[in-house]
This record gives structure tokens, C-alpha cells and sequence, in this order.
């Protein structure tokens, strides 16, 4: 079950009987057995009360949750399932979190018009989001854990910092790689390229303080891109359509469309992740 999963009893009367406190307090819980971590925190807020949402309607569902992990996006949708429930806008605010190896300082999601199977939810007590509408989506990541990332990411480099200012990513570092060991260094730019690929642009490239000639500039380059895949690294399967990207006091900030993905395993073969 997904972080979705804690919201299914909304609209089914599990808690018909109890306050919308106590619900919400009930529904963190479990979401706190479907993410990672010992120290998690999560809260669940619902509206209209649970009373009101006895047709499968709600306005708003959000889950705030930090101090965990995930190894994939948290929620898929089905459309093979009917459309019969509606939340008018599902929110995210998730802070202080690790994705497949990158650490998250925020990240905010607000997707309006999703359906559910509310027959399904009724009888089984899971909810099925059968689809999805497209929202907004902002991701904070720190400069200090895009450079733990890249070490992660990448067996070749050994050591790496990274200093984001004025527009600019300066990554530095020692890496082994196929041709030579050495300390490196990459002042560049990062764009989004198709949405999903963080890719280091107009790149300047010094091998030990000194200026790298084209072709080794640009095997150095080419190995570090894209630095982050979105759907392919922390597997969002486009969860995050990135529009903008802003490189400002420490900070990568992505904005993009967001949505919840289509559960890969209900894609045709020859368009999966």
C-alpha cells in the first residue's frame, strides 16, 4: 500500500464513529508503517469533516511527513479502476527526506481534480487513484547533499563538494576515472532537458587548477550527466515535469507539472521505466 494508503478509511466510515482528530491522528500512523525510518513524523489532515465525506467526495487531502525514506514516488494511479470518488486537491508537504540516496530538504505537491475507486475503497479499505490532474510541484535539495549524491551516484568520484550561487554550479572533486586520476573541478550551469534529466550546461572544466583541453572537458562531462535522471534515478516515472530551475544561496530549487504517475507495471512494454 502507498502513503495513500493512509487516507482510504475518508468516506468509508472505518471512523464513522470517532472525531476527525482522532482520525487524522490514526490515518499518520499508518502511513508511518509505509515509509522508512524510525524517527518519521507524519500528519494527515482532511477536509470537509468525515461526516461529509461519506459519498467518497473530499476538497483536500494533505500529508505532511519528514525524517524518512523512499525508494521510489510514493503513489501510483490505475485507470483500469472506476472513477466514482473524488478529492478535489491531494497535497504533499515532505521535508527532511532521503530518495533513493538523495536527500531532500522540501518538497511541495498540490494535484487537483484525482478520482478514486470509491466501490473499491468501500469494499476492500484501499484506495485505487484511477486519475490523476496535473498540479504544481517545487523540490528544495541542499548544496551539501547533491554533492553526498553525486559521490553516491557515481563510482568515479571519490570526493565531491559543490557550491551553488549567482546561477551557477561548481562541483569539485577527485574521481578515477577511465583515463586519468585527478582532482577536477566544473563550474556550469543546470537546465532541465525533456523534464526529467538535470544536466550540467555551458561547462567550464580544470584538471587539477588547470584548464582541461575540449575533448577531456567533455568526457568528463558527458560521465556526470544528466546528474540527476528523475525517472530513471530516484524513479519518479514522471511524477515531475521540471520547468525551471533556480541555483541561489546553496539551493537547487526544481518547479515543474506534477502529477501521480501511472503505475509502471500498467504501461505498454515498449513504454515502461
Amino acid at each position: 500500500m502507498s502513503l495513500i494508503g493512509g487516507i482510504l478509511a475518508v468516506g468509508l466510515g472505518i471512523f464513522a464513529n470517532t472525531t476527525e482528530q482522532k482520525f487524522e491522528r490514526q490515518a499518520a500512523e499508518q502511513i508511518k508503517q509505509e515509509i522508512l525510518g524510525e524517527e518519521a513524523e507524519c500528519s494527515v489532515n482532511i477536509r470537509p469533516a468525515i461526516v461529509a465525506a461519506a459519498w467518497g467526495e473530499l476538497d483536500s487531502a494533505r500529508i505532511t511527513a519528514s525524517k524518512f525514506s523512499l525508494q521510489q514516488t510514493p503513489i501510483f494511479q490505475e485507470p483500469s479502476f472506476s472513477q466514482s470518488g473524488k478529492i478535489g486537491s491531494l497535497e504533499f508537504r515532505l521535508s527532511d527526506f532521503t530518495l533513493r540516496g538523495l536527500r531532500i530538504n522540501q518538497l511541495e505537491v498540490d494535484i487537483p481534480g484525482c478520482r478514486y475507486d470509491f466501490g473499491v475503497a468501500k469494499r476492500t479499505k484501499q484506495i485505487r487513484i484511477s486519475r490523476s490532474g496535473v498540479g504544481t510541484g517545487k523540490v528544495e535539495v541542499l548544496a551539501e547533499d547533491l554533492a553526498n549524491y553525486i559521490v553516491h551516484k557515481f563510482a568515479e568520484v571519490k570526493e565531491c563538494t559543490v557550491q551553488i550561487r549567482n546561477g551557477f554550479l561548481w562541483v569539485e572533486g577527485y574521481g578515477e576515472f577511465l583515463i586519468v586520476k585527478t582532482k577536477f573541478a566544473v563550474i556550469a550551469r543546470l537546465e532541465s532537458q525533456d523534464g526529467h534529466k538535470l544536466m550540467l550546461t555551458q561547462p567550464k572544466v580544470y584538471f587539477d587548477w588547470t584548464r582541461a583541453e575540449p575533448t577531456s572537458a567533455k568526457l568528463l562531462v558527458d560521465a556526470l550527466n544528466p546528474i540527476i535522471d528523475l525517472d530513471e534515478d530516484l524513479r519518479l516515472f514522471g511524477a515531475l515535469y521540471v520547468n525551471q530551475l533556480e541555483l541561489e544561496d546553496g539551493k537547487m530549487i526544481a518547479t515543474g507539472d506534477a502529477k501521480i504517475p501511472v503505475n509502471p507495471n500498467d504501461l505498454p512494454a515498449d513504454n515502461q521505466y
